[in-house]
């Protein structure tokens, strides 16, 4: 992705402004878990019988805004 045409990087840049934008307008705020991201690394144990066990990382759609990047702005009024 990052051997984009410049044209197309500042198409890119400009729409995920314009829908941040319209996000906030409608009182909405980056979701505080993912950043806005929409996604998130999460961790699930893994059995090892012969070492112990360990926790394995993965990502998965944020459970706080199901993978929107939003959540409502309840302190705007």
């Amino acid at each position: 992705m990052e051997n984009l045409p410049e044209e197309t990087k500042k198409w890119r840049d400009q729409f995920v402004e314009t829908i941040w934008r319209a996000q906030l307008d409608a009182g909405m705020k980056p979701c505080p878990e993912c950043g806005g991201d929409g996604e998130l690394e999460y961790e699930r144990p893994v059995v090892d019988w012969m070492n112990g066990g360990y926790l394995e990382g993965y990502m998965d759609v944020c459970h706080n805004c199901s993978g929107d990047g939003f959540v409502e702005d309840e302190d705007a009024v």
